[in-house]
């Protein structure tokens, strides 16, 4: 009997920091969230391709699985992340409340749109 890997979809997920401080302004800082970042996906069982860690918000390319939300998606990053920051001491102080209330989650529907922000995350470094 053939072995079926579960259906997955590539989401284009934006966080925002609470009311748009500039978080990640040090490259300790932005390095440790991008490795936390892969952690936390890598624990879920996503797969995380670009991101990009700006000072007030990122941006990544997960792969998840196709009955996972686009909000269940971003608020459990969300909470992930501000735990891991919590617990990394690199931001004392803001843990959870590290993201804001918004964020912007999309579905890429095809390999075009799909390498198109790769490319266009890859150049924003």
């Amino acid at each position: 009997m053939p072995i079926v890997q579960p259906a997955t979809k590539w989401c284009h997920v934006t966080l925002a920091t609470h009311r748009n401080q500039r978080l990640f302004k040090i490259a300790a800082a932005a390095r440790f969230c991008e490795r936390q970042i892969l952690a936390v996906c890598a624990n879920r069982g996503w797969i995380a391709d670009a991101l990009l860690v700006r000072p007030e918000g990122i941006q990544l390319l997960v792969e998840v699985p196709m009955d996972l939300g686009r909000n269940v998606l971003a608020e459990q990053l969300k909470a992930d992340l501000g735990d891991a920051l919590r617990k990394g001491r690199v931001l004392p102080g803001w843990g959870r409340k590290a993201f804001g209330e918004g964020h912007w989650c999309s579905v890429v529907t095809n390999a075009a749109g799909l390498q198109a922000l790769r490319r266009h995350l890859s150049r924003q470094t």
